[in-house]
């Protein structure tokens, strides 16, 4: 038969492990919700407090949004972030195309990436901050012209 004092040590373990797993979920839901730690957007006003209310360009290099806190982009940047995947990726399979001698999949890839191309340049006409992308773009369709030019023609 269990002593008093074990059967209160029992107890108190019991309630210890309670109130463990009480505080365990209470740290899981505060994690979730974002309430575990401070914003980036309060150090983002604190610092643009100390600066005068200058801020720094917040874009990453190459146009790219990233990380969580990141303005969410407008329909053209999203459509010039998506024609730009499209074309890396076309311009990938134009290679392996032209690699396995398949010139009639490397003529239909060549009109793809030079479409996207032009796609990529309507959007730089109204929006001047993708003149860059147009570029690269222009680029990327007169390489594909020559290359299958000088392998399929």
């Amino acid at each position: 038969m269990p002593t008093a004092g074990a059967v209160r040590r029992e107890v108190a373990m019991g309630r210890g492990r309670e109130q463990w797993r009480g505080i365990v979920a209470l740290g899981l839901v505060l994690g979730v919700s974002g309430c575990a730690a401070p914003g980036r957007q309060a150090e983002d006003v604190e610092a643009a407090e100390e600066s005068g209310g200058q801020e720094e360009a917040a874009e990453p290099m190459g146009g790219a949004v990233e990380g969580p806190e990141a303005q969410p982009m407008v329909a053209w940047q999203q459509e010039l972030a998506e024609l730009d995947q499209a074309l890396g990726e076309d311009e990938a399979g134009f290679g392996e195309a032209l690699s396995s001698g398949d010139c009639d999949l490397a003529y239909e890839l060549r009109d793809r990436i030079c479409e996207l191309a032009e796609r990529i340049c309507g959007i730089a006409e109204e929006h001047p901050e993708a003149a860059a992308r147009c570029d690269d773009a222009d680029v990327r369709c007169s390489r594909a012209r020559e290359r299958v030019a000088d392998e399929c023609d």
